[in-house]
Order: structure tokens, then C-alpha cells, then sequence
């Protein structure tokens, strides 16, 4: 088995981790003693009681990880959770621990992240605004790339809040540091095709950078349908 770590902030819930923990690894036991053919490896499970954003989680959570998984569902991680002092809330933080996440690695969540475009819609964007270079490809456009599923309430467990649930992948490039390119055709840096570090400190926390003249995060545009004539009359 491959080995698992987590961390929880409600005790409650952590004391019950830790018992289903203990039953599970003695009922796997109990079923196949005396048969190790059948027995199947239980990787290392480490299990904190904690608050992610505390900076001395940070290691555990993060070194090694290759996938990470996180409940974020409800706008629990969003604007009701901004840290005293900052403008940051969980989400970002979440994010600035995906950006030390190692290449290749994936992160899932229950709610979309404030991570700006993937690397795919960075170099629609480019090329859109004649910015992109003739060898460039999205992969040298940012970190990440981004996909979603929705579930409908047939394919759910009964006691799933709502009638469907979304799930967004954000999987980290090849790239061993997390760089990004603006797409802002005003912008020098965009011109002159200057990749920028993706990752910045604020007050200790690693959080997403951004260019400096702000434009990355801007929506991309829809255009809207004409309207068809209807006559009145």
C-alpha cells in the first residue's frame, strides 16, 4: 500500500479518524491471518489533528505528496475563512501548497481554487493577442493544468449534500519550478515573453504571484450571441 497522511482541524472528527484507523488495519488483520497470499500491504498512514494553514504543517503536508485531496466543498475554504489581518482565506493557502507540490502531482477539491487560467487558456490567450512565440506551447505558459467532472445524484452515495457534486483536478506541469507568462498585450513583460516565478511569501504562507501590471486574472471574454430580430406584429 502506498503510505497516507492527513490532517484535520475539528477533534471531534480526528478522534474518530483515528478509531475507524485502528479497527480498519485490525479488521484487515483478523480477516487474513494465516493467509498471506491474500493479505495486502497497508502503506504508513501519519494523521495529524491541526490547521493546515499552520506553518509548521507545512512539510508534512506537502514533501512527497503526489496526490492531495482536499474537502473544500460549500465555500468552507472561501471568503468566511479569511486569515485575521490578511486578504487571504483557506483557498489560497491551498493553493500556495499545490505551487510546492512536486511536478506531476495532483491536487482535488470539492470547490474551484483562485488560481487563475491554466496553462492552456494562458496560451489561447497569447496567441489571441499575437503574444506567443513560435516555439512556445502551453506547457511554458504556467503550472498547471485544470479539469472538472460533475457526478450526478444516480452515480452519489445517499447521503451526498445536493443532487449533483463537482470535482476539480489541477495537476502540476513537468516543469520543476511553477512559472507563469501574462497574457496582457500592454504589458512588457508579456511582450518580451519574461517568465515569472509563480510563487510568492506573505507573512510566512507561499501564495500565488501575478503579474505586475494585474491583468492574468482578468475573466477571458464571451462573446454574447446576436439577438435575433423577433417581430411584434
Amino acid at each position: 500500500g502506498c503510505p497516507t497522511k492527513g490532517i484535520e482541524l475539528v477533534h471531534d472528527r480526528y478522534v474518530v479518524g483515528e478509531e475507524l484507523l485502528k479497527e480498519l488495519i485490525h479488521l484487515h488483520n483478523e480477516n487474513f491471518v494465516g493467509d498471506n497470499s491474500k493479505k495486502r500491504a497497508i502503506g504508513d498512514v501519519k494523521y495529524r489533528h491541526g490547521r493546515m494553514e499552520d506553518l509548521a504543517n507545512r512539510d508534512f503536508l506537502v514533501d512527497g505528496t503526489d496526490v492531495m485531496l482536499c474537502n473544500n466543498a460549500h465555500n468552507v475554504f472561501s471568503d468566511r475563512s479569511e486569515l485575521k489581518g490578511t486578504t487571504f482565506h483557506l483557498n489560497h493557502i491551498l493553493v500556495g501548497l499545490f505551487l510546492q507540490m512536486k511536478p506531476g502531482s495532483v491536487l482535488i477539491t470539492l470547490d474551484k481554487l483562485p488560481v487563475g487560467p491554466d496553462c492552456n487558456a494562458v496560451y489561447q490567450r497569447r496567441r489571441n493577442n499575437k503574444l506567443a512565440q513560435r516555439d512556445e506551447t502551453p506547457v511554458d505558459c504556467s503550472f498547471f493544468i485544470a479539469d472538472e467532472k460533475t457526478f450526478e445524484e444516480d452515480e452519489l452515495v445517499s447521503w451526498t449534500y445536493g443532487k449533483g457534486v463537482t470535482v476539480y483536478r489541477y495537476t502540476r506541469t513537468k516543469c520543476k519550478e511553477p512559472k507563469i507568462l501574462c497574457s496582457n498585450p500592454k504589458c512588457k513583460k508579456a511582450r518580451n515573453s519574461i517568465p515569472l516565478d509563480a510563487r510568492k511569501e506573505h507573512e510566512g504562507h507561499v501564495v500565488l504571484n501575478s503579474c505586475s501590471c494585474r491583468y492574468m486574472f482578468a475573466p477571458a471574454r464571451e462573446r454574447k450571441a446576436p439577438k435575433r430580430f423577433e417581430p411584434t406584429g
